[in-house]
């Protein structure tokens, strides 16, 4: 058995913190008292399913490999709460991500492990922190999700995860301020941990606060140099800050130096091509499927929705239709299979848009922002509103396009004045005097 390993990590801790002259509180003291008696074998495959669901969020084929992980483990050790706990949170995420799985019954499965956990081991973190990520990740229950997360620091008040959860979900709530001031605590808590400080930069970024986050990127890839999600945002940040794209495509040439081509980077690279209206090297770049995703919202449609676009600002408008047809396809076909999915359905919208579809495009990007209102998750809701006012502008409908923007220029958002400014897929707004106003004023809140 483990108990004595975990004896003796449990007095090295007690120790240490006495060296520090840290006083523990008297529920940390607890949890560092608490005896865990588990199989060997078992506890190796639960580390083994951890470091494999660290990272999950961009590699489909390690989720399946931290399940298999975890299911190893609870299979030897049948009351292995930590075990249950892990695969119930590797569930949720998996149907939060959508791109394995989105059905109801991964769900159940999710909750099942859950509910196993909180039964063995009802006042481990562990095992609120996983019901937390149910009802955050899962139900979209904010509240419920709140209520576990601070049980868990109730449990262990130095939790990193616990405090960086809370701020997510305020992220979500659209509680900036208090999301920001979280995250900032919870980098003090864990200051080697990358990414919390990627995720302070991200909340820094949608609050147009483009130098502290790209501070946080470059602290990220000092301690990270290959997170590609760095580079991303990074340079993003640098085109919303200044509206060029010099100081932007330096950091992906960094990033290209340093990790090699990956498809968010090109789409990013082509974009910027399309800014600088260098369509030759835009296509240049697009020479297979899967070459390029969007950051935003990857999906294998990407490549053929991106060429037809650039084809369409080139004036080839029948070559354009043909790739934007080559998208409609698999995204038809995952539509019919998940018609309330609201990045999907603005994926799609898009491409209608492209096929001049106007009615479609409009019916469904409006469809997109009724199942994802920015009311109801500040970080995502957005950027389906941006979708609906790009459709709008594409079809004629210059005026609810602009108060469409001039709205999400007043909160939060992925969104600057800049890149509205010179985004390429709103060439129809620039003569437009309101739409030269709006940027007017936003320049001077700035």
């Amino acid at each position: 058995m483990l108990t004595d390993v975990f004896e003796v990590q449990s007095t090295i801790a007690q120790e240490v913190a006495a060296a520090l002259d840290v006083t523990l509180l008297q529920s940390e003291q607890a949890a560092l008292s608490r005896k865990i008696e588990v199989n060997p074998a078992a506890y190796d495959y639960y580390l083994r399913g951890k470091q494999y669901f660290s990272v999950a969020y961009y590699q489909q084929k390690e989720q399946r490999l931290a399940e298999r992980m975890h299911l190893k483990a609870i299979e030897l050790a049948h009351d292995f709460a930590q075990a249950y706990a892990e695969l119930g949170s590797l569930y949720t995420e998996i149907y939060w991500w959508g791109q394995v799985d989105q059905s109801p019954q991964l769900l159940d499965s999710a909750r099942k492990m859950i509910d196993m956990a909180m039964r063995l081991a009802p006042n481990a973190p562990e095992s609120h922190q996983a019901l937390g990520w149910y009802y955050y990740h899962g139900l979209r229950d904010y509240d419920r999700a709140l209520e576990e997360f601070s049980r868990v620091i109730e449990l262990q008040p130095n939790n990193a995860l616990a405090k960086a959860s809370i701020a997510w979900v305020q992220r979500r709530q659209g509680k900036w301020d208090e999301a920001v001031t979280g995250l900032q605590a919870v980098v003090k808590l864990d200051p080697l941990d990358a990414f919390y400080k990627y995720e302070l930069g991200i909340t820094y970024h949608y609050c147009r606060r483009y130098r502290e986050a790209i501070a946080q990127f470059d602290k990220v890839i000092d301690l990270q140099p290959n997170h590609q999600w760095a580079y991303i945002v990074k340079s993003w940040a640098f085109l919303c800050q200044t509206g060029e794209t010099g100081e932007a495509r330096g950091v992906l040439d960094a990033g290209r130096a340093c990790i090699g081509r990956w498809p968010e980077l090109t789409w990013l690279e082509v974009y910027y091509d399309l800014f600088d209206r260098n369509y030759d090297h835009a296509l240049s770049l697009l020479t297979a499927p899967g070459d390029a995703l969007s950051p935003e919202n990857a999906d294998s449609s990407d490549y053929y929705s991106m060429k037809g676009f650039t084809y369409a600002l080139m004036g080839w408008q029948q070559t354009a239709k043909i790739f934007y047809d080559s998208a409609r396809v698999p995204l038809e076909s995952k539509f019919s299979k998940a018609p309330d999915a609201a990045q999907l359905l603005s994926s799609l919208a898009n491409v209608y848009a492209g096929l001049n579809q106007t009615d479609k495009a409009l019916q469904l990007a409006k469809r997109a922002v009724e199942l994802d209102p920015v009311s109801n998750d500040a970080l995502s809701g957005p950027g389906s509103l941006r979708m609906l006012a790009t459709v709008y502008a594409q079809a004629g409908q210059q005026d609810q396009a602009i108060e469409l923007f001039d709205y999400l220029l007043t909160i939060p958002s992925n969104l600057s004045v800049n890149t509205l400014n010179r985004a390429p897929e709103l060439a129809s707004l620039r003569d437009n005097p309101r739409f030269l106003t709006l940027l007017d004023k936003h320049r001077m809140g700035q």
